[in-house]
């Protein structure tokens, strides 16, 4: 683990830990927040669960880069939902909305993006902007 700390304010910036990071910013209140989280993990073939291994997977592998745009401080505007904890994201049944697509407004692409666009990209062979055109069709 690497924890990176101001010289002049002796606040933690930045928290390495194995392949995950955690980039803090100073708020408006003084106070030091999450503004960016990236990490990624996974397992081996024999510790992929049955139902996933119809693909023939060798191992596998999540990823995850989050950025936080707000932070609310008031209480009264805060909702909290337990969801999750025991769900495989990949395992929840969403319609596809090509709106939401079309109107997403993203940062710049980040090295970490760009490596997992390509990954996935590399999968088949299709740029990624083509495989959401054709999942969109379904």
């Amino acid at each position: 683990m690497e924890i990176y700390i101001g010289y002049d304010t002796h606040k933690v910036y930045k928290i390495t830990a194995g392949r995950a990071t955690y980039l803090y910013r100073k708020h408006t209140d003084g106070r030091m927040y999450l503004s960016y989280y990236q990490n990624s993990w996974g397992w081996g073939k024999k510790n992929i669960p049955e139902e996933y291994q119809y693909a023939g997977l060798e191992n596998m592998e999540y990823k995850t880069e989050a950025f936080v745009y707000k932070v609310e401080t008031d209480p009264k505007k805060i909702k909290v939902k337990a969801f999750g904890s025991d769900t495989d994201m990949a395992s929840v049944d969403i319609p596809y909305s090509p709106a939401f697509w079309l109107n997403l407004k993203l940062p710049p692409d980040t090295k970490f993006y760009k490596k997992v666009k390509s990954e996935i990209e590399s999968i088949r062979g299709i740029p990624l902007e083509k495989q959401y055109i054709i999942t969109s069709k379904k």
